[in-house]
């Protein structure tokens, strides 16, 4: 079989599952079914429909039917995975818990429980997904990989990009290391703005590197330093809805404690 669309994304899920399998693994979790399991680091879904479009993108180009479709399938199952498996997966883990108080019998539960909790996938296991599902389709279809691609993450850089990389390299590493300590005193709102800021300087710079006087090139750092922006913005808003669900399910255990311990007493 010769159908790159088919083989390439069967590849990445086939090495993206195993990859997930030896992280679980060295977080203590040895379990053979994360072979095939959902949830996990990295998001295999995700990985697949990535390389679809990185293969689509590559073989057909960007105007091609293939690589819309196959760019409209990727925000779907990623939406699918973030949203609507991640919400039923934390459904899953409250309801557990309320059935493993309560007074009701194996064969009443029935043997679909407990429910499956790691179906959905964090943010950062879908970020996983999207870097492991390009880099490693494009390494398979390394010959199809543009000259211009090749030439810019391959050549020989010149002086001028080395400064530029490790002015940034610093950058990172400053605000990698304000967001450890923001996280860690749940600080979202600083968090939120460090990032915005670090966004608006990024685009300054673009500006910048414009200028003849700008002897260097950016474009690709810029790039990626506003994607990084973009989703650490977007984990804000996601940390704070899941922020709230944690609230809710801790509220409604509280409550379910509290009427198993008035059921006990009233006995």
């Amino acid at each position: 079989m010769n159908n790159a669309f088919i083989y390439v994304p069967a590849l990445v899920w086939l090495m993206a599952q195993f990859v997930k399998f030896l992280i679980a693994m060295f977080a203590g979790r040895t379990d053979i079914r994360m072979m095939v399991a959902s949830g996990g680091m990295p998001s295999g879904h995700t990985s697949v429909v990535i390389s679809l479009m990185t293969v689509s993108y590559l073989l057909e180009g960007v105007n091609s039917p293939i690589f819309g479709f196959s760019a409209i399938l990727a925000a779907i199952v990623i939406y699918d995975a973030l949203g609507v498996r991640r919400a039923a997966g934390i459904q899953a883990k409250v309801l557990n818990r309320l059935l493993q108080d309560s007074d009701l019998s194996s064969d009443e539960l029935g043997e679909d429980l407990p429910l499956k909790e790691n179906i959905g996938h964090k943010l950062i296991e879908v970020i996983g997904g999207v870097i492991f599902g390009f880099g490693l389709s494009c390494l398979i279809l390394y010959q199809d990989v543009p000259q211009s691609w090749k030439a810019y993450w391959f050549g020989a850089p010149t002086m001028s990009q080395v400064n530029a990389f490790l002015s940034l390299a610093i950058i990172f590493a400053a605000i990698t290391a304000a967001n450890i300590v923001l996280k860690r005193v749940h600080q979202l709102q600083g968090l939120h703005w460090l990032n915005l800021s670090l966004a608006l300087m990024m685009i300054f710079l673009g500006f910048i590197q414009k200028e003849s006087i700008a002897q260097f090139d950016m474009r690709v750092f810029n790039w990626i330093g506003i994607g990084l922006s973009v989703i650490s913005v977007v984990y804000y808003f996601y940390r704070k809805r899941q922020i709230d669900s944690q609230k809710l399910e801790k509220t409604v255990i509280k409550n379910r404690e509290k009427d198993y311990w008035k059921r006990k007493l009233s006995r």
